[in-house]
């Protein structure tokens, strides 16, 4: 008899254990799903469903909450006998978020957030390569590609038409930065990349770098040069490529002023002739080469009197030598 029983008990447990293990369909040949419902019962629904479903050639498996707000957490035990959280997945009207965990101090190393704050805080993070070498790591390593590696887009303009997107550089605190901004102007306006430091609020515009070319240092303002300077420039060296130079002042036909003339100019003008006043250069500036080739025609030009000078003086010497040996001459009469 107690054989018997024993027989039973053995066969309700397998029986059991295969509902538990087993399969779950919505029809007995096994051609729809069914949902498998979990949780508290409350007013005849329960908290949680799982569904499976085929759709477009593919099988899906559905978690399902009859509430406004629903988490999932993936756990472990740990040797201490304390369950460890591996991930946690959380939605509701407010937003939903994906958070990863750390297992010693379960410390959450990643944030995916719908609508507030996603991050990362477990180490280096690597785009097309599994090796990254810092904390962010960007690779092509398609040969054949030649787009950016990089793409920052700011589709938002401001009251002043102007979008930007920044790459900010920064310390041991935020009150010090440097910044690389991009700034788009919409309207057909042109387009510049500025260079910035930062410190305590006040900002330095170390360089412009402007559509066309232009290029400002301490400035934005280039007007129409392709670089502007605001400050002093120190070279070793500077090469100016001159369109033309000052040596038609030796040519035969070349009309060179008497000392007359020049003096006249300089008393009625108050400067040389074909040199620009003080009030010229104030407000308009010097062309570097064009300042040169005049400064070098007057120089030529000091030469021609020179020469001229030396002839007449030559001139002046032998007559007087001739005097003298008629001076004496006649005084030895």
């Amino acid at each position: 008899m107690k054989s018997i029983l024993l027989i039973i008990s053995l066969g309700l447990s397998l029986s059991t254990y295969a509902q538990i293990v087993g399969s779950f369909y919505g029809s007995t040949d096994g051609t729809e799903s069914t949902d498998i419902k979990i949780g508290k019962k409350t007013s005849g629904s329960t908290n949680f469903t799982i569904r499976t479903y085929d759709t477009g050639g593919s099988s899906y498996l559905r978690f399902h909450s009859l509430r406004w707000g629903a988490g999932y957490t993936w756990s472990r035990e740990h040797s201490d006998g304390v369950d460890r959280n591996i991930a946690y997945l959380f939605g509701s009207g407010s937003g939903n978020y994906f958070q990863l965990f750390k297992d010693s101090d379960q410390a959450v190393t990643l944030q995916l957030h719908s609508k507030g704050d996603s991050y990362f805080n477990g180490g280096n993070v690597g785009i097309g390569t599994s090796t990254p070498t810092s904390l962010l790591h960007l690779k092509k390593n398609a040969a054949s590609s030649i787009g950016p590696v990089l793409y920052l887009q700011n589709n938002q303009y401001d009251n002043s038409d102007e979008a930007g997107s920044r790459i900010a550089f920064f310390g041991y605190t935020e009150n010090r930065k440097i910044s690389i901004d991009g700034i788009m102007r919409n309207s057909g306006k042109p387009h510049r990349l500025e260079f910035n430091f930062e410190e305590d609020g006040a900002i330095i515009n170390a360089m412009t770098m402007k559509h066309n070319g232009a290029v400002g240092i301490n400035t934005s303002e280039t007007g129409s040069h392709k670089l502007a300077v605001e400050g002093s420039i120190g070279a070793r060296e500077v090469k100016v490529e001159a369109s033309g130079w000052s040596d038609f002042v030796f040519e035969p036909d070349y009309e060179l002023l008497t000392l007359e003339e020049v003096e006249q100019h300089i008393q009625e003008k108050g400067h040389l002739p074909e040199i620009p006043n003080a009030a010229e250069v104030t407000q308009n500036g010097i062309n570097l080469g064009e300042m040169n080739a005049k400064l070098l025609q007057k120089i030529e030009e000091l030469t021609l009197y020179m020469i001229e000078m030396n002839k007449r003086m030559n001139q002046v010497e032998a007559e007087n030598a001739e005097l003298k040996k008629e001076v004496s001459i006649l005084k030895n009469e």
